[in-house]
């Protein structure tokens, strides 16, 4: 009797198997997550997988390199009117925004300026602190952020391009430091890249901040002639 079970159960196993043929002359067996076993022909089972494999390398390489490049603008700029300018020799730097929340991206944009402008060499002094101001003349660099899109370190390390890219646009003003009256106003734009390994607001604003020391030194060099 026993033995009479053990054939009846061989026998309702083989017969849930499929004997047809592919062309390959193979068929590959998968597992379900039902535990159910299934057959596919070889060549679909790896036409398949090989559709998977370029998914997900596709996904990979998006988020590594990116759409988009990063970028940074200066527009709307009105014309110079150096006028009576006593100096250039001394630079103010003041961030501002009427935007709330925005302490940490004001501090990182005056701090990306006049890192910048002091790089140059091209200026005795520059400063982001008021106490600094003197009766001595010189310019005052105002950048007030009017929009900004964010995309944080951990928005990008989990999601890489599917983060966005970071965008921030400045108002920015020079003016005499003594008379207050204006010199140029321009826009400056950054925006970040969307690679897996940039593309964060801090790339945004220093592109930005780049735009305006370029400009001042611009300013600089007409002044000179």
């Amino acid at each position: 009797m026993r033995n009479q079970a053990n054939t009846q159960t061989a026998t309702a196993k083989d017969s849930r198997k499929l004997t047809s043929i592919s062309k390959c002359g193979k068929w590959k067996t998968l597992h379900n997550h039902a535990g159910l076993l299934q057959y596919l022909p070889s060549g679909v089972y790896f036409a398949r997988q090989r559709v998977g494999n370029l998914a997900a390398i596709l996904f990979l390489l998006l988020n590594l390199a990116g759409c988009a490049s990063p970028s940074g603008a200066v527009k709307n700029d009105s014309p110079v009117l150096l006028g009576n300018l006593v100096s250039l020799d001394f630079v103010f730097v003041e961030s501002t925004s009427s935007l709330g929340d925005l302490e940490t991206e004001k501090h990182l944009l005056n701090d990306f300026i006049v890192s910048g402008l002091r790089e140059t060499q091209f200026f005795t002094s520059v400063s982001g602190n008021k106490a600094d101001v003197n009766s001595g003349g010189g310019i005052k660099v105002a950048a007030d952020i009017k929009e900004i899109n964010k995309v944080s370190d951990n928005a990008r390390l989990w999601t890489g391009a599917l983060a966005g890219q970071s965008r921030i646009l400045l108002q920015v003003t020079v003016s005499d430091l003594n008379s207050g009256n204006q010199i140029e106003v321009f826009e400056a734009e950054g925006q970040s890249g969307k690679s897996a390994f940039a593309g964060t607001t801090d790339e945004a604003i220093q592109l930005a901040a780049e735009q305006i020391v370029a400009k001042v030194v611009k300013l600089h060099t007409q002044s000179s002639i």
